[in-house]
């Protein structure tokens, strides 16, 4: 399921079989699905953890946060689903059960454990799931010791398979549903509107790479896999589990963006054709008005081997990486740099670095490297840029001057008083 920093760990389970694999963040991400049944209800025995209840306008929330925090991820999930709405309006989507999702905010990653194996589900170093048991279903996450930002990633990301699951249905294939909810991660909001389109420098890499070693994989059996034989490959080879997230998420680019949106269209027939139980297969042959699929394999080759990576994507990981040392270095009481070749300079000093495991391949980014501290911009490559702490008890801002939206970190603190770094976007 799903980017990283962006991703994740996570369960799948739709035939009353278990099985595992690492996604992209150092949480996990999980999708159970045990049966097919409509809307659930809060189970009465909810241990020591209590819940309260609030409607937002798509979403029924049951978080043990204040009222004012958890309308925040309420009001973002609207505008969230709103976006997954208006991508596929033109579908003729409909349900018999009109009735708000839930979604399921615990304050801790404890508390959302705990929650979550009360039905069953082990959700120990996991960040968040949709999930679905005969006696409660929803999307839940919790909200203590990282950022805002990375809480929503992770809700866009399930929040579009419990949003397949309601309106799609259950027949949508693996590729499809992994891809789209990749895709929709990814999002921004930028002056209140989702930014989509956004190219991932990590995955456009690995595609890359598995073209020129010929191990991308045949579209037919993308298109025909099935959630076992996807769970299989998660089980048996992390690499291979890698690719296919990765693969997922550029096909899907590539029907959402490529040739000024020559493919729009017939991917919305195919969707319409998969949510009416259409076999995978013949959906994308009638869809697509194809005899053969491979000349539609190598198109797809020929984009993604000319794919170049979304700048704000780029300086989204980099800014991600400086925020980490930051916090870092003010939980320990450390000086706080004035500029960004002083914080490179502590930072080689101190040999700082991060450990990211993605589909179980575990990655590592180091203070040594001096791209971290730069930024595309045009022709040049800028410092970032960082600014005055917004309070005595917080570590500096740091901002991309001249990128168009320009990314900022700013830090904040929790209900418990832990640092909580996040980005905005002007």
């Amino acid at each position: 399921m799903i980017n990283a920093h962006r991703r994740f760990a996570f369960y799948f389970n739709r035939q009353q079989s278990l099985f595992t694999h690492d996604c992209f963040r150092l949480w996990g991400v999980v999708l159970v699905i045990t049966a097919l049944i409509g809307p659930g209800v809060l189970a009465k025995d909810q241990a020591d953890i209590e819940l309260d209840s609030y409607a937002s306008k798509h979403y029924l929330i049951h978080s043990n946060l204040s009222k004012k925090e958890a309308r925040v991820f309420g009001k973002h999930m609207d505008r969230i689903f709103n976006a997954y709405k208006k991508r596929f309006q033109n579908l003729g989507l409909s349900v018999k059960n009109n009735a708000a999702m839930p979604l399921f905010l615990l304050r801790t990653q404890e508390q959302y454990a705990t929650f979550m194996s009360q039905y069953q589900i082990n959700a120990v170093n996991t960040g968040g799931m949709f999930f679905v048991r005969h006696e409660i279903q929803g999307l839940a996450t919790f909200t203590q010791g990282r950022p805002a930002t990375e809480t929503f990633d992770i809700l866009q990301h399930e929040g579009f398979h419990q949003f397949a699951f309601k309106y799609l249905g259950a027949n949508l294939p693996i590729w499809v549903n992994e891809g789209l909810a990749q895709y929709f991660e990814d999002g921004i909001f930028v002056k209140g509107d989702l930014k989509l389109d956004l190219a991932n420098a990590r995955r456009i890499a690995s595609i890359k790479t598995a073209i020129a070693e010929g191990r991308d994989i045949d579209f037919e059996q993308m298109l025909s896999m099935t959630d076992e034989q996807w769970s299989n490959t998660l089980a048996a080879s992390p690499e291979q589990a890698n690719l296919l997230y990765d693969q997922a998420w550029s096909m899907v680019f590539f029907l959402a963006t490529a040739e000024r949106g020559r493919y729009v269209e017939p991917f919305k027939r195919y969707l319409q054709a998969m949510a009416s139980g259409t076999d995978s297969m013949q959906a994308f042959y009638e869809s697509f008005r194809l005899t053969r699929v491979e000349p539609f394999h190598k198109a797809w080759q020929q984009y993604a081997r000319e794919a170049q990576p979304d700048t704000v994507n780029i300086v989204l990981e980099r800014l991600n990486f400086l925020g980490h040392a930051l916090r870092y270095m003010k939980e320990r009481n450390m000086a706080m740099p004035l500029s960004t070749a002083h914080l490179r300079s502590q930072l080689q000093k101190l040999q700082y670095r991060t450990l990211r495991t993605t589909h179980g391949i575990t990655t590592e980014t180091s203070s040594q490297d001096e791209s971290l501290y730069r930024y595309p911009s045009g022709r040049a490559k800028r410092f970032f840029k960082i600014l005055p702490p917004a309070g005595d008890d917080l570590p500096p801002g740091i901002t991309a001057p001249g990128l168009k939206p320009r990314p900022t970190v700013i830090w904040s603190r929790d209900f418990d008083g832990q640092l909580m770094q996040d980005v905005v976007f002007h």
